[in-house]
């Protein structure tokens, strides 16, 4: 239904807004407006902080008169808690982005509002997480209540674990969803140590947060800590402690209650890791988002199409076709598709972008990709993010550095290639500069 049309008046178009028959979710999606688009804003905002002051209210007893006659019942979960401050905060950063962007330049911003959220750091990493959060939290709801019994530590012990073997991809889709872990350590054994190349969580993760409710986590001392952190840290973008330090402190506290050996802890180091940047991503992406948006913006104008033709010329001086890029579309493909929210899969799905360049490469010069040095890997990747349309490559690399290696997976060679890259960044603004 549209909300609004070009020949309807500011204060007549307002009304049929807040008369129409949709969620404030709904009618967010589709105004067309920028003052519809803040006025939705703000009252999805109040929505949010009456939801949260409410949840606090009756959060202290399981059940009372009020609770009762409300229709909406408390949030009761962590999770859900944690959700709605992040719904607070996207809002929120949603009204400061539209009124300061319309005080700078109201004429062009009424045509260019809905651009300038998509591009704001903040704003696309709070929303990436609602979205994560609500489909976790979506997964947890479906599971039935009778499945949700903390494990004694005799059943734990009891459970075989002798034959569990690392899952693949295809079959952890299949296993995770529908399958009752009998321990953490029994996950962890059988999470794939790589994620599908999307910003959603991957079925292992969703277990994990399953078993992170069923372990009845949120109500441990740590738990609680930690939601309250989350919560403090959402309203005011700004976090006390830093990010390895939380995901260290939440991982070690997992290993020692339920027992993990060493050999599982980088598999639960990482899903601690998403869990954490799940709920707090915006937060600690907060204090270098100016700077990533500069970053971008200037990289965007370094990316010329005289720094593009030099590109191709020095493909040329290592043997490789200088003509077009033709040749390396199935790399530019990989790296247009990297995603943007986890960095964990956006660095798992970069090392798929290098993995296919060197295929590509390999073909090219009919060489075995084993013997390509970085010689004729950087002018190659040189130009592939000159020829890609990558609006975010910027912040992506930064998380993929800052915080997915964190842990010195691949020997090295995750870290090798985020390296590389930066190095191509380097040498097109320098070149160019």
């Amino acid at each position: 239904m549209q909300l609004q049309t070009t020949s309807d008046s500011g204060v007549l178009r307002r009304v049929k807004t807040a008369l129409t028959p949709m969620s404030l979710d709904a009618k967010l999606d589709h105004v067309i407006a920028v003052e519809d688009r803040i006025a939705l804003e703000v009252a999805a905002y109040k929505q949010r902080l009456a939801d949260i002051e409410w949840d606090a209210n009756s959060s202290s007893t399981n059940l009372n008169l009020s609770s009762i006659l409300r229709r909406k019942p408390s949030c009761r979960s962590s999770l859900a808690r944690v959700k709605l401050h992040v719904e607070a905060a996207l809002h929120k950063r949603a009204i400061e982005v539209l009124r300061s962007s319309a005080e700078v330049d109201a004429v062009s911003f009424s045509l260019q509002w809905k651009d300038r959220l998509r591009r704001d750091s903040i704003y696309r990493t709070l929303f990436s997480q609602g979205k994560w959060l609500r489909t976790a939290l979506s997964h947890v709801k479906s599971v039935p209540v009778s499945c949700m019994r903390r494990l004694s530590a005799d059943e734990v012990h009891a459970a075989p674990e002798h034959h569990i073997r690392r899952l693949s991809l295809d079959e952890t889709t299949k296993t995770h969803l529908h399958h009752s872990w009998s321990s953490l350590t029994h996950l962890l054994a059988s999470a794939p140590l790589t994620s599908p190349h999307q910003d959603q969580p991957c079925p292992s993760y969703l277990a994990f947060e399953l078993h992170l409710v069923t372990s009845r986590f949120d109500q441990t001392d740590l738990g609680m800590a930690f939601e309250s952190h989350c919560c403090r840290s959402l309203n005011t973008l700004a976090s006390t402690t830093s990010f390895h330090t939380l995901v260290g402190q939440l991982a070690r506290a997992l290993a020692d209650e339920h027992d993990v050996p060493p050999s599982h802890q980088p598999a639960l180091l990482r899903l601690t890791r998403q869990m954490v940047h799940a709920r707090l991503g915006a937060v600690f992406v907060a204090p270098v988002a100016a700077a990533l948006e500069r970053d971008q913006a200037s990289w965007t104008q370094h990316a010329s199409p005289s720094a593009r033709a030099r590109a191709l010329h020095q493909l040329q001086e290592v043997g490789l076709p200088a003509a077009s890029t033709r040749w390396l579309r199935r790399s530019m493909a990989a790296l247009e598709a990297l995603p943007y929210f986890m960095p964990d899969h956006t660095l798992d799905a970069f090392l798929g972008v290098i993995s296919t360049l060197h295929e590509e490469v390999s073909a090219s010069l009919a060489r075995p990709a084993q013997s390509l040095s970085a010689d004729i890997i950087l002018p190659v990747l040189v130009a592939l993010v000159l020829h890609s349309h990558a609006p975010f490559l910027i912040a992506q690399i930064h998380a993929m550095e800052t915080l997915a290696l964190t842990d010195g997976r691949d020997g090295g060679e995750a870290a090798y290639y985020v390296a590389l890259v930066q190095s191509a960044i380097r040498h097109v603004t320098q070149v160019d500069g």
